[in-house]
């Protein structure tokens, strides 16, 4: 990790993140004691204070277990889906560094979740996606509220494969979309373009054309790729 990819983080959310470090390397197991305070604000060069809040994070989390009494202290505490999502995001954020590769992480999982979910999909699934849509349609000149519901739709499409894993990882991959979403810049003809893909997605979902699911999604991942391209050309050179 670069030193330059925790320049937006605070002092508790970098203290937190290098604890789930630990955590996902396997330094840390369940079950295991986080060494005092003291000693993990001399460790980590943080004042007390620090690493309490960013225990408490990881708290919340669902990472670590906080115990009182002579023997009490933070524990790490076995998975639920709530870290295995910060985990999943965590290990990808380590590694992606450009807008191209959470693209290309999405196509590798966008599209067969989506192809999963024009089989596994219910009708209370299909109810969520059209309302969604329809909100999306008069939305294209807001672009905070489309690009909330554009997460939302995709997210839907996640739950609608009701594949606990694969709906964990689209989650974490939502994370890092977020955060990268200040990168690209678009206008309402492209949420137009977006829209009418969705649309094409949801109807390939609803007919339960599994091909066809895959195969659109993986087309608007792609256009998507290509367009970003467009408006960045030299971002893969200069690693962006």
């Amino acid at each position: 990790m670069s030193l330059q990819k925790l320049e937006y983080l605070t002092a508790v959310e970098a203290t937190a993140l290098k604890i789930k470090e630990e955590i996902i390397k396997g330094n840390l197991n369940e079950g295991d004691k986080l060494p005092p305070e003291r000693e993990l604000a001399e460790t980590l060069g943080v004042g007390r204070s620090t690493v309490r809040e960013a225990l408490q994070m990881l708290k919340i989390m669902g990472l670590l277990t906080v115990k009182g009494g002579g023997k009490g202290g933070a524990f790490v505490r076995g998975t639920n889906i709530s870290s295995v999502i910060s985990m999943i995001q965590l290990m990808l954020e380590l590694e992606i560094s450009s807008w191209e590769e959470v693209l290309e992480v999405r196509m590798a999982v966008e599209p067969f979740a989506n192809s999963l979910a024009a089989s596994n999909r219910s009708w209370t699934d299909l109810t969520k996606l059209e309302e969604i849509l329809k909100k999306s349609r008069d939305s294209f000149n807001n672009r905070s509220i489309y690009t909330a519901l554009n997460a939302d739709f995709h997210l839907t499409l996640a739950k609608s494969s009701h594949n606990k894993l694969l709906i964990s990882l689209v989650l974490a991959i939502g994370g890092l979309i977020a955060k990268n979403a200040t990168e690209v810049t678009v206008s309402p003809e492209h949420f137009t373009l977006a829209y009418n893909d969705h649309r094409k997605i949801y109807e390939a979902v609803r007919s339960g054309d599994k091909q066809a699911a895959y195969d659109i999604t993986m087309r608007h991942l792609i256009d998507a790729k290509e367009e970003h391209l467009k408006l960045f050309p030299s971002s893969t050179e200069n690693g962006k």
